[in-house]
């Protein structure tokens, strides 16, 4: 059976994609700030081994999986006042940002305190990060009515997000080390960032709220087409919500007149999620998706981890990570423009599997340049540019999965889907996270140490291998991915037979 086609036509203005956006740019800070910094902060501000460093690294992400698939189950099945998805974007925003204050701060324990209180309330921070995550990604395939709408929000958002990444690029690391004790610099940035976090979400949660309580909307705000899939989400959706435009058409105008009247009744729900629906979601194309992101996105934790060292060690400053951050934020800035015309044009799978074996080519050649770093940017400049074909379409795909199984197999689960995408980025966190701090134990690495000709080779093989390996496998799993985008409509190369 086929999917029905979507229009291809982008039917929100450029202000509500760029305020839904808001959210990205707000979180985007917390994201740099961990990715870069929180390994040196486990081994050079805490002290910890690094053999320890590696084990609490690897443990907490292992049980961040975990709650990001209790994440989607619980957006799924749990209704809150205030919307939707907007809600549970806002808790988690808060949740987030005050374990992130709490885990960085000095309690002047013993360093067993110390460690107890850094694991746990790190761990609380990404249980916050997952809820808020889930929420937001899920509000995109929500509000999209058409497949250039789920391009154009999710690059709108990766846009903002670079120019979040572009200030931290410039200010990031002068706040850190601003202050006498780098101790403060961290708490600092911490409170910066948390609050950067909850103020994009709150623009966010704003611009968004009549699409997510299911209000009217006003006249010139959006145009009035509806989405083209039937919103009878059974994941214990609250229809008290609805409005008249939003009841799907296939129901009796008398039944849709007592549907709309059912908002008084704020305890009325449609049928919850059976467990079956959990399994069925685990489909060729949501394999192929969840373990080509995991190998992909390893470099994302993998690569910056070990620039850090890289940086220190075969460049003699450390001060080239600003240069670095400032060269991929500005690409990727400017590269969405060029990334949404390129997925609507020739297909977000391809532009994937294409783009990803061009980095990994660039990655590799890091190898041969001996540390000119007027090269290594060019390269970079390159394998980032190709990195928004891949990396930023993943909430596109994520929201492509939901609406395929909505429209052809009728499960309504959004929320999980979307959480599966998160774990998989996850995995990958733990992927790379351990390879870079299992190779720097390989690697004899010692905080203060001198490092040698020999261990700069092995450290830039370490990054290039790994990070170009993780690109590759990702390409060549995405071959598996039945799922295409075409002049704005899904789809699906494979039957819903095959699916199922």
């Amino acid at each position: 059976m086929k999917t029905n086609n979507v229009s291809g036509e982008t039917t929100y203005s450029w202000r509500f994609s760029y305020g839904y956006g808001f959210g990205e740019f707000g979180f985007t800070f917390f994201l740099f700030f961990i990715s870069y910094y929180l390994m040196y902060y486990m081994t050079d501000v805490l002290c910890l081994p690094m053999g320890t460093a590696a084990f609490i690294y690897t443990l907490v992400q292992w049980f961040e999986g975990i709650t990001m698939v209790g994440a989607g189950i619980l957006v799924d099945r749990v209704r809150i006042p205030g919307g939707r998805y907007r809600p549970w974007m806002l808790l988690g925003a808060v949740l987030c940002a005050v374990s992130t204050v709490i885990f960085f701060w000095n309690f002047h324990l013993s360093d067993l305190g110390n460690t107890l209180v850094f694991t746990i309330f790190y761990f609380l921070a990404y249980c916050g990060y997952n809820i808020m995550w889930v929420g937001y990604r899920s509000l995109a395939g929500k509000i999209a009515r058409t497949e250039s709408d789920n391009i154009a929000l999710t690059m709108s958002s990766a846009q903002l997000g670079c120019v979040a990444g572009i200030l931290f690029s410039f200010c990031g690391s002068a706040i850190l080390h601003h202050f006498v004790e780098i101790q403060t610099g961290y708490l600092v940035s911490a409170l910066l960032c948390g609050a950067a976090m909850i103020a994009g979400c709150s623009i966010s949660a704003a611009v968004t709220a009549d699409h997510d309580r299911g209000k009217p909307v006003k006249k010139g705000a959006s145009p009035s087409a509806e989405k083209n899939v039937p919103e009878t989400e059974n994941a214990g959706v609250d229809i008290t919500t609805r409005s008249a435009g939003d009841i799907p058409e296939c129901i009796e105008p008398a039944d849709k007149e007592q549907a709309v009247s059912s908002t008084e009744n704020r305890h009325v729900r449609v049928s919850r999620t059976s467990w079956r629906e959990f399994t069925r979601i685990l489909d060729r194309n949501m394999i192929a998706f969840f373990f080509s992101v995991s190998f992909r996105e390893a470099i994302q934790t993998l690569l910056p981890t070990l620039l850090i060292y890289y940086f220190q060690y075969a460049a003699g400053d450390s001060g080239w990570m600003s240069v670095y951050l400032a060269v991929i934020t500005l690409v990727s800035l400017f590269g969405n423009f060029l990334a949404r015309y390129s997925a609507q044009r020739f297909g977000k799978k391809n532009m994937y599997i294409l783009s990803s074996f061009i980095s990994a080519a660039c990655i590799m050649a890091i190898n041969v340049i001996h540390a000119n770093m007027i090269l290594f940017m060019i390269l970079i400049a390159v394998h980032s540019l190709c990195s928004i074909f891949s990396g930023s379409m993943i909430p596109a795909f994520m929201n492509e999965i939901a609406d395929y199984d909505e429209k052809t197999r009728e499960i309504h689960m959004r929320g999980f889907i979307v959480s599966l995408g998160g774990v998989a980025i996850r995995v990958a966190a733990i992927l790379g996270g351990g390879i870079a701090a299992i190779g720097l134990a390989a690697l004899g690495y010692q905080k203060g140490m001198a490092g040698s000709p020999a261990f700069v080779r092995n450290l830039t093989l370490l990054m290039t291998a790994g990070s170009a390996g993780g690109l590759a496998l990702g390409a060549f799993v995405m071959f598996f991915y039945r799922l295409e985008s075409r002049k704005g409509g899904l789809l699906a190369s494979s039957t819903a037979e095959e699916t199922e």
